[in-house]
């Protein structure tokens, strides 16, 4: 025992300068594990429950022909599933340097058509990676799209209340820790012509959950 927990540390210390490896997150492969991952049962190259609320929600939402705009990319995940669902090129804006590399490659490992844009709709209030020379882009910049996607650790709000058009569906991810509560994009939403169809708890201690919002019919 002391042994194991010996050679898991080791491995921890060098882990980063390991050869990279494709790991398989809810059927999607991504290559953000390392060679040695396997051996570590807590660094597994398998994860089937990775973003399960957000992918449930893309998987019942996203239909062939669809156009589909991606605000905050992560590693590709979603993306690569609405990419599969649609058929059509995706749009993912990601002001990660390092995650825009990842989701790149994930779309060529996956088969997927897709656009990667380096930069953050609106504000930027938390970013896993270097940002680096991200655009800022205004929500106005945004172009018409069927599904809109979104994770964007807060910028969720001003980006609803500013589009200069009407996505028939809007999958959003909200951010309580980021002043952005369920409740007030839920409100805002509702102000703009959305009706909620669907809700799924990520956290509800921390307030975040995944929205799927409709247009109302007039």
């Amino acid at each position: 025992m002391e042994m194991r927990s010996f050679l898991s540390n080791l491995y921890r210390k060098i882990r980063p300068y390991i050869p990279k490896a494709y790991g398989n997150y809810n059927g999607v492969e991504v290559k953000v594990n390392r060679v040695g991952d396997r051996f570590l049962p807590a660094e597994t190259l398998k994860n089937e429950d990775y973003e399960k609320e957000l992918i449930e929600c893309v998987k019942s939402n996203v239909g062939r022909g669809d156009k589909v705009t991606v605000i905050g990319g992560g590693i590709g995940v979603s993306s690569v599933v609405a990419g599969r669902l649609s058929d059509e090129s995706i749009t993912v804006y990601e002001p990660s340097k390092k995650h825009v590399r990842i989701i790149r490659d994930a779309f060529s490992k996956n088969g997927v058509d897709g656009k990667v844009i380096h930069g953050f709709v609106g504000i930027l209030k938390e970013s896993y990676g270097q940002v680096g020379k991200a655009s800022r882009i205004k929500p106005t910049e945004i172009k018409e799209c069927d599904v809109l996607e979104m994770d964007c650790e807060g910028a969720e709000k001003g980006i609803i209340k500013n589009l200069d058009f009407q996505p028939e569906k809007i999958i959003v991810e909200t951010h309580g820790v980021y002043d952005s509560p369920t409740s007030e994009v839920l409100d805002l939403a509702n102000q703009q012509g959305y009706k909620l169809e669907d809700k799924k708890w990520v956290d509800e201690s921390k307030d975040v959950a995944i929205l799927v919002l409709k247009i109302e019919e007039a």
